[in-house]
């Protein structure tokens, strides 16, 4: 038997109905089937490949849009999410079902979706940005119950957040980027000891490891390079200037190739690293940039070949897996690691 989620109006403790539309549930897979319709959109899926998806068979399918119909149809009060309205139509000769638009109202999944997006935005920004999606949840007006449920369902954790004291710079380069205007700013980068004043053309404003960055085009130099929001110490926004932003422009584009999001100026190379049986299965739960593949190794080992360039975002990440990985190659990648390891250890041995 199907575990239900229940959508039954009631009156005290009776049940009640509208419309004639009885007192019922909808099961599990048929939620499953609103789902994957809903993340299709307006594409659609023939009845018999959501039947497969869901162990069930064509005709069940069909009797399942006729009663999301009836439900959809009938405005119930108080449900825990809105019910959307299917189309069942014939596609190539084959049954099939879509979405029909709705106009007003967000569905359970929307709404979580929309919940987990802005808390991570909250975590780390108390600008206008962060107030603004607080908003936009506020407008999509869940019941109180879908509110309750999505907040413990789901949750950000951040780990390490920027602190960024001065909001006002970042809600200057937000307006900057909404309406393409330059900025005036003052910088000062990691590796530099004096603050240096750019004029910047702001591109994308984008969220990393809990931080923002801005990619954007330098005016004197016309090259385009990365920003970290937390090292600005003055914006001012060119309100009588626009600019627009290149057509081909793309963030992915723009970090194509690189591991993680500072770009070098070296070329790509074949890199090894031979992960212990204790780690490889960490390793392989996830998708490394300039993933090539993985090879049985020597012993336990497993060896994860990728193709990027060697930068010291890549050497922070090989050594924070300590004991666990050793590199296998480039050579002059091997060296360096060694060198950083050796450094560590002659502070502990003078210690």
């Amino acid at each position: 038997m199907d575990r239900t989620c229940p959508i039954i109006v009631k009156k005290g403790n009776q049940p009640v109905t509208q419309r004639g539309i009885k007192p019922m549930s909808i099961s599990l897979p048929v939620l499953e089937m609103l789902n994957s319709l809903n993340q299709r959109r307006s594409k659609g899926r023939y009845t018999e490949s959501i039947a497969k998806d869901v162990g069930k068979d064509s005709r069940t399918i069909r009797r399942w849009v006729h009663d999301v119909n009836q439900l959809a149809s009938a405005h119930l009060p108080n449900l825990p999410f809105s019910i959307p309205g299917l189309k069942l139509t014939t596609h190539d000769g084959r049954s099939w079902v879509e979405l029909v638009p709705m106009s007003i109202g967000v569905s359970i999944f929307q709404y979580a979706a929309a919940f987990t997006a802005v808390s991570a935005l909250k975590s780390i920004d108390q600008s206008l940005l962060g107030a603004s999606a607080d908003d936009v949840l506020d407008k999509l007006e869940p019941q109180r119950d879908v509110h309750e449920l999505v907040q413990k369902a789901f949750h950000y954790r951040p780990f390490g957040p920027k602190q960024y004291h001065d909001s006002t710079h970042l809600d200057s380069i937000v307006q900057a980027l909404l309406y393409s205007h330059p900025i005036k700013v003052l910088y000062k980068a990691l590796e530099s000891e004096e603050e240096k004043e750019h004029d910047l053309e702001p591109y994308t404003l984008v969220l990393y490891r809990d931080a923002f960055y801005l990619i954007g085009r330098l005016v004197e130099s016309g090259r385009k390079t990365l920003l970290a929001l937390d090292r600005f110490n003055n914006v001012e926004i060119i309100k009588d200037q626009t600019f627009k932003v290149p057509k081909d422009f793309n963030a992915d584009d723009y970090f194509e190739g690189q591991f993680g999001i500072w770009r070098t100026r070296k070329h790509p190379k074949p890199i090894r690293l031979a992960f212990n049986k204790e780690a490889v299965t960490s390793a392989k739960e996830r998708q490394w940039p300039g993933f090539r593949n993985w090879r049985k190794g020597r012993g336990d080992t497993e060896v994860l070949s990728l193709h990027v360039p060697v930068s010291p975002e890549l050497i922070s990440w090989i050594l924070s897996w300590g004991p666990s990985v050793e590199v296998l190659g480039p050579e002059s990648l091997r060296k360096e690691v060694t060198e950083h390891i050796e450094a560590m250890l002659d502070k502990y041995r003078h210690f």
